[in-house]
């Protein structure tokens, strides 16, 4: 029975992953000649961003498995990436996260380089304990209560004093 029961769990998990990689993809726009206007005839305002990649898609997917080649991506694949994934809690959680994905691109590049067990974990978990650490998670629940729960104690603590907070 045990047997089967982590059989269907580890089905259940993969299916996830790839309904989120293709929920994901489906939200990366592909990259447009530069002066392109889009079908609707409305240009997107102009952001001093370097476009991702043309395998953002696949990039995003591995994402979505841990993050051991985070590190090694082109700042514009950090970006995008991180820019899906705040796209992504915010349509299917009703979750804000308000601070720019280039500030969350430098939080997970500081967590993932000063602890290798942080690059098992998947670059939602990483962007959720970073917006968490920041009290930028706004999903209707406490901001204390909320990084209690997701911290846990120890790492409340720290978080707490590194903010100043009583």
């Amino acid at each position: 029975m045990k047997g089967k029961t982590l059989v269907i769990i580890g089905l259940l998990l993969v299916v996830t992953n790839a309904m989120t990689a293709a929920f994901i993809s489906s939200r990366i726009p592909a990259a447009a000649p530069a002066g392109a206007v889009p079908a609707g005839g409305i240009a997107a305002p102009a952001v001093n961003r370097e476009p991702p990649s043309p395998q953002i898609q696949t990039i995003v997917a591995a994402l979505n498995n841990d993050t051991q080649g985070w590190l090694g991506l082109r700042n514009a694949d950090k970006v995008a990436s991180v820019e899906a994934m705040i796209i992504l809690f915010r349509e299917r959680e009703n979750v804000a996260i308000t601070k720019s994905p280039e500030e969350y691109v430098g939080k997970i590049d500081a967590m993932l380089s000063g602890n290798e067990s942080m690059k098992t974990m998947t670059l939602p978990t990483l962007i959720k304990i970073a917006a968490v650490m920041e009290y930028d998670f706004y999903n209707g629940q406490d901001k204390e209560a909320l990084a209690q729960q997701v911290l846990g104690d120890q790492l409340y603590q720290q978080n707490k004093a590194r903010l100043g907070r009583p």
